[in-house]
């Protein structure tokens, strides 16, 4: 079968040698993990935080601040101190201090300012000594205090890698584990749960010991028998297991995602935002591996997953299209159904989306989707494709390249190009053969090659006389002198083929008409 691995490497073969596609893979990559980086501490922020007044509580006034801390370390009232010190002394204390009395409202103090969005504050937390010292109270018997600094670990593992790692090495994982078992302390489970997915999102090694922890198996366990569930707690299981399957290979294997696949039935029919988000997230995670992709679609929801393609939530779509992303990288058989459940239909729409993002996932999806010799004729003659054409000169360059790649596709996989090729469309890649887009001017050549092996199959040779109309002849002269190898190489192949032809005074081919 050609999974969405098979579909990446026949992507790479396609590009010219002198752009290295992994790195820039890798750096694209990279971004996106930082870009969810900030977006997860923003959430982490948003829902931790307090109240609204505690934005301002970094200034640490004297009135902040309990009266018994105050007798403990007379410094944290004193108003010639900045704030910065006032946090080193506040940490210090709970380091150092083991008497219950003083611990338990530095504890507080200690969440609060950790809540805010204040990257400096949890640089400033972010100690090796106050983590062990975190470690050691998580154990302990006080309820306010085991939560109070699991959120404290909430918080700290959203901020880096660096701090999950680090209080991983001193057993927080495992610590976490038990309290997220404590059925009866609702609040206590789900916000070690949250740490916990924290954790798992960083890398393969610490998701592996968050599962070691069979914390998949107290979730599953409660989603499948509980009547009723508070829709934050469902919400935080939900991303926690999508955090599982992040990492290849999956732990549990079939089991597990069969698992998952049965609760599909009752996450997808929530209108809750987050929980929709983070199943199909999970969803992603999984069919990023091919060879799952035959249990998304014996679960029959596949159908329910495209309709969402057109829900008022731009999570829930863009979560939706990277979905689609993998189950539009599957064989023919895969593709058919695909098709018969009107994933052209809800697509359509999106290739106007003012969404850049959104835009670009959906010509990524329909690239995938003409790749098969079967749903050619489907897609370049729905009016979806000529939708899609629209964007071969948007300036947003990722947006060109990959309509570049539905053109490409469809050029490749089809006998006759000439039957949704017109005028237009050749004016316009005419046009991105101007830009100074090495990668974006090959797929056009390897576009144009295609057309024009049909046109001399065909005896069109109205196409190639338009085209010299257009410029196009030039253009290929020009490109002759190109730096790059792979383009030159391309430019000779298609005067090869043009040169073949012979171009008689009255074509009577079928190539596109003049508009």
């Amino acid at each position: 079968m050609n999974f969405a691995s098979d579909r990446v490497e026949e992507r790479k073969k396609s590009f010219f040698k002198h752009l290295d596609a992994d790195e820039l893979k890798k750096r694209r990559e990279e971004s996106m993990v930082e870009l969810r980086k900030k977006k997860r501490f923003d959430a982490i922020v948003k829902r931790s935080r307090i109240s609204a007044d505690t934005q301002n509580l970094f200034n640490l006034e004297s009135s902040d601040v309990e009266p018994i801390l105050l007798r403990a370390e007379p410094q944290l009232g004193n108003p010639n101190l900045k704030s910065q010190q006032k946090l080193e002394l506040l940490i210090n204390l709970v380091v150092f201090c083991n008497d219950s009395l003083i611990l338990k409202p530095a504890i507080v103090l200690l969440c609060k300012l950790s809540s805010l969005d204040n990257k400096k504050i949890i640089g400033i937390i972010s100690r090796f000594d106050l983590f062990q010292k975190l470690s050691v109270l998580l154990k302990s018997e006080d309820p306010v205090t085991k939560f109070n600094i699991s959120w404290i670990i909430t918080n700290l593992t959203a901020a880096s890698t660096d701090n999950s790692i680090k209080l991983a090495s001193l057993g927080i994982i495992e610590s976490l584990a038990e309290i997220a078992k404590e059925e009866d302390k609702i609040e206590h489970e789900q916000q070690a749960l949250w740490s916990l997915s924290n954790i798992a999102e960083e890398n393969a090694e610490l998701r592996d010991r968050v599962y070691a922890t069979n914390i998949t198996s107290h979730i599953t366990r409660k989603l499948f028998t509980s009547q009723r569930m508070d829709l934050n707690i469902l919400d935080t299981m939900v991303w926690l297991l999508s955090n599982i399957f992040k990492y290849k290979p999956i732990p549990g294997g079939m089991s597990l995602i069969r698992d998952f696949m049965k609760l599909l039935g009752n996450l997808l029919p929530l209108s809750h935002e987050e929980i929709l988000s983070d199943t199909l997230r999970g969803l992603s995670n999984i069919t990023k591996q091919g060879e799952y992709l035959q249990e998304v679609f014996n679960t029959g929801f596949v159908p329910r997953i495209i309709n969402l393609l057109q829900h008022d939530s731009i999570k829930v779509v863009s979560n939706t299209l990277d979905v689609m992303c993998n189950l539009s990288a599957g064989d023919d058989v895969y593709t058919k159904l695909l098709l018969d459940s009107k994933i052209a239909e809800n697509l359509a729409p999106l290739m106007t989306s003012e969404k850049p993002f959104i835009k670009k996932n959906s010509l990524f999806v329909l690239s995938n989707i003409v790749s098969s010799t079967s749903a050619v004729q489907t897609i370049t003659s729905n009016p979806i494709f000529k939708l899609a054409m629209n964007n071969l000169i948007e300036p947003d360059r990722e947006i060109r390249i990959e309509t570049l790649y539905v053109l490409a596709n469809a050029t490749k996989y089809t006998l006759n190009p000439l039957s949704f090729v017109d005028q237009d469309i050749f004016r316009k890649m005419l046009e991105l053969l101007n830009y100074s887009d090495p990668e974006g001017i090959h797929l056009v050549l390897c576009v144009l090659m295609g057309i024009f092996k049909c046109a001399r199959e065909n005896n069109a040779m109205d196409v190639v006389m338009k085209f010299e109309e257009l410029g196009g002849i030039e253009q290929l002269r020009r490109l002759e002198a190109h730096p790059n190898v792979d383009i030159y190489n391309k430019v000779v192949e298609i005067n090869n083929e043009l040169f073949g032809l012979d171009m008689p005074q009255n074509s009577t081919g079928g190539g596109f008409l003049l508009k």
